[in-house]
């Protein structure tokens, strides 16, 4: 009888130890889709901020639409499995290439007063460039702890057979 009781006070422990742990992993990875949804929140409303403004200088148009039109073709592939591999390599592409054409934007309205100061653009882009490396910055620190996570022994195993997978950082 004791015996039993001991074996079952086992299983349970061991059981609540999985739950526990399975509960932790599905908590860091709702942390990093959670700063990922945030990189996406913040290009949404920077992308609608900058279409307004520069939508109608011809030399921006095509230029822009183009950008958009890329971000929310990757921005929709991301939305089946936000962290993979590729979908995160993406992103930083995208990061990249976003960046470049935000400072060729800003530089290309030196001087033009009337329409869009450069100032103005300037200081546009600083401020997302703020906002958009502290997202980011978020992700890579949710990433890290999720990926530690994952790692450690004996959490590897069960997220091994549970699906859990390493995400790169941005």
């Amino acid at each position: 009888m004791s015996e039993s009781l001991f074996i079952g006070a086992i299983l349970a422990l061991g059981l609540f130890w999985l739950v526990g742990m399975y509960n932790r992993l599905m908590r860091l990875r709702a942390g990093c889709l959670s700063a990922l949804a945030d990189i996406e929140q913040r290009w949404v409303e920077f992308s609608e901020k900058i279409k307004a403004r520069w939508d109608g200088d011809p030399a921006i148009s095509d230029n822009l639409r183009k950008l958009l039109s890329t971000m929310a073709t990757i921005s929709g592939e991301g939305r089946q499995e936000p962290m993979s591999p590729m979908h995160i390599v993406h992103l930083t592409a995208l990061l990249q290439t976003w960046s470049d054409a935000l400072s060729t934007l800003t530089r290309q309205g030196e001087g033009d007063i009337q329409n869009d100061p450069l100032e103005q653009r300037a200081e546009d882009w600083g401020n997302f460039s703020n906002q958009l490396m502290a997202a980011k910055n978020f992700y890579n620190k949710s990433a890290e702890k999720y990926n530690a996570a994952v790692q450690q022994f004996p959490a590897r195993v069960v997220a091994g057979l549970l699906g859990f997978r390493v995400v790169g950082s941005l």
